[in-house]
């Protein structure tokens, strides 16, 4: 998945974990996680030095300048889904 710019995780409490090396597929810019695991979210808040609170959704996109580095740009404590 070289070409990969943008990849989106919505409502999959399934996904539990993210491949070590997406941080470092070359064209990826965005990474929106929404409705997934907790402890996905909670793992990935550790990895990138936030606070994890109770979110439950997060962008991530690349560092302009910086190869391979992402940051927690936007995250939500509310779900998208409707009640």
């Amino acid at each position: 998945m070289p070409a990969l710019q943008m990849l989106n995780i919505i409502y999959c409490q399934e996904f539990m974990t993210m491949s070590l090396a997406w941080e470092s597929l070359p064209d990826l810019n965005e990474v929106d996680l929404f409705d997934v695991p907790l402890a996905l979210i909670q793992k990935i808040c550790r990895s990138k030095g936030m606070d994890q609170q109770t979110i439950t959704s997060m962008v991530l996109s690349r560092q302009e300048g910086i190869d391979a580095i992402f940051k927690i740009t936007r995250w939500s404590k509310e779900s998208l889904r409707h009640k």
